[in-house]
C-alpha cells in the first residue's frame, strides 16, 4: 500500500450565483498550473459548479492532482451547491484517496448569518445577492445557487465538514464575504473535540471577488508539505497580504473553532451583568466597528468598547483573544479589525424572521446572545 499523502486539498468553486466568468478562471488557472502543483506530498481536488441556461440546472466538472499526476475531467450533473449532500458528496469523492490532513475551500458568495432583504444599518434596503435556503434557518448564501434557489444554512454548513465515517476536516476556508464570524465558527465545533476543525479562513469583511490566491498558496504548502493546519493557515494568510488592493482592500482571518466554546461560556456568564447595562452597551454598538452593509460589528473592538464605558468584561475579552491565529490586512488598511465579527442587529430588526432563524444557531443558545439580543432591544 503506498503512503498516505500530506494533504488532500478540496477546491470547490460555486459558480451558480457567484461571477461565473471569475469562477471559471480561478478554477482553471489551478489546473494549468498544474505541473507546477504536482507533488506526491498533496493531492489537489477541484471541483467547479456552473449553472447551465439550457437546462436550468447546474453542472459540476471534476478533476485531480493525485500523486504529482493531473487526472481526466469527470462530470456530475445536477448539482446543487445549496444542499448539504452536495458538498458531503464531494467529501466523499475525495475520500477515496487517503490523505493525513485535509483542507476545504469554497469560493463563492457569503453573508455571514443574516441572508434576507434587511435594512442597511438603519439606511436603504440591501439586494438580496443569494437565494434563501429552501428549508429555511441563517444562511450563510454560501455555496447558493440560482438554478436550485438555494444556499447552505450554516448548520448544514457545520454538518457536512463533521459528516460520519469521513477523513477529519483539519483546515476550513470560507472565500467569501462576511464569513469570519463568532457564529459560524462555534458552529465547527464537533460533539467530539478531535473531529473540530483546526482552523477556519475567513473574512469578516467584503472577500476579493477573485478569489483567493489558490495556486501560490498551493505552491507553498507542496514545498512544505507536513505543515500543520496552523502552518498551512499562515502560508493563506502570507499569500493574501501580497494582493493588490484594487479596488478596495480586503481582509483575511484564521480562528480557531475550539477557542469559541470559552467566548460562548463567558458571553453567558455575562448576559446578567450586561442586562445591567444596556445604555452602555448601545453606545458601544452604534460606535463599534461596523463589519458590512450587514448587521455584524468586530466582536473584539465591541468588548473593548464596553469595557471603556466601565463594565467588567475582562474574562471575555481573554477568550476573544485567543480565537484568532492571525490576520492578513491587504495593504494595512483595515488592521485596526481584529478577525471576526458577531451579529448584533438594530432594534428594528428583532422579532423579524431573521432573528427567528438565528436561534437555530448553536452559538446563540450556548452564549445566551439571541435571548439577550431579543432582551436588548424592549430597552
Amino acid at each position: 500500500m503506498s503512503e498516505k499523502a500530506e494533504w488532500n486539498v478540496v477546491l470547490l468553486f460555486a459558480g451558480d450565483s457567484s461571477d461565473p466568468t471569475l469562477t471559471e478562471i480561478a478554477a482553471d488557472l489551478v489546473v494549468t498550473k498544474a505541473n507546477v502543483l504536482a507533488h506526491r506530498s498533496i493531492n489537489v481536488f477541484i471541483e467547479l459548479v456552473l449553472g447551465d441556461a439550457t437546462s436550468g440546472k447546474a453542472n459540476a466538472t471534476r478533476r485531480a492532482i493525485v500523486a504529482g499526476t493531473l487526472g481526466p475531467v469527470s462530470v456530475v450533473n445536477d448539482v446543487d451547491t445549496g444542499d448539504a449532500s452536495t458538498l458531503i458528496g464531494l467529501r466523499q469523492w475525495c475520500a477515496t484517496t487517503p490523505a493525513k490532513r485535509t483542507a476545504i475551500f469554497i469560493y463563492g458568495h457569503g453573508n455571514g448569518v443574516a441572508d434576507w432583504d434587511t435594512p442597511k444599518n438603519g439606511g436603504a434596503t440591501r439586494r438580496r445577492v443569494a437565494p434563501p435556503p429552501k428549508g429555511g434557518g441563517p444562511s450563510s448564501a454560501l455555496g447558493s445557487s440560482w438554478s436550485y434557489l438555494d444556499a447552505l444554512t450554516i448548520p448544514e454548513l457545520a454538518d457536512a465538514m463533521k459528516a460520519a465515517g469521513l477523513p477529519k476536516v483539519n483546515l476550513v476556508g470560507l472565500n467569501g464575504c462576511e464569513m469570519s464570524m463568532l457564529e459560524i465558527a462555534y458552529e465547527l465545533n464537533a460533539t467530539d473535540a478531535g473531529l473540530t476543525p483546526e482552523v477556519m479562513l475567513g473574512s469578516e469583511l467584503d472577500d476579493t471577488a477573485s478569489g483567493w490566491p489558490y495556486v501560490e498558496i498551493l505552491t507553498r504548502l507542496a514545498a512544505a508539505p507536513t505543515s500543520s493546519a496552523e502552518a498551512f493557515a499562515e502560508i493563506v494568510l502570507d499569500e493574501y497580504r501580497k494582493l493588490d488592493p484594487a479596488p478596495k482592500p480586503n481582509l483575511v482571518s484564521a480562528l480557531r473553532p475550539s477557542a469559541t466554546l470559552a467566548v460562548a461560556a463567558e458571553l453567558a456568564a455575562l448576559s446578567p451583568t450586561l442586562k445591567g447595562h444596556y445604555s452602555k452597551v448601545k453606545e458601544a454598538r452604534d460606535d463599534g466597528k461596523w463589519c458590512s452593509p450587514f448587521p455584524y460589528l468586530d466582536v473584539v473592538d465591541l468588548a473593548e468598547r464596553i469595557s471603556q464605558r466601565g463594565v467588567a468584561v475582562a474574562a471575555l475579552q481573554s477568550a476573544l483573544a485567543k480565537v484568532t491565529l492571525g490576520t492578513a490586512p491587504v495593504n494595512g488598511v483595515w488592521s485596526d479589525f481584529h478577525g471576526f465579527s458577531v451579529y448584533f442587529p438594530k432594534d428594528a430588526t428583532i422579532g423579524s424572521k431573521e432573528m427567528g432563524a438565528y436561534f437555530q444557531l448553536a452559538f446563540s443558545g450556548a452564549a445566551q446572545w439571541g435571548d439577550y439580543l431579543v432582551d436588548f432591544a424592549k430597552h
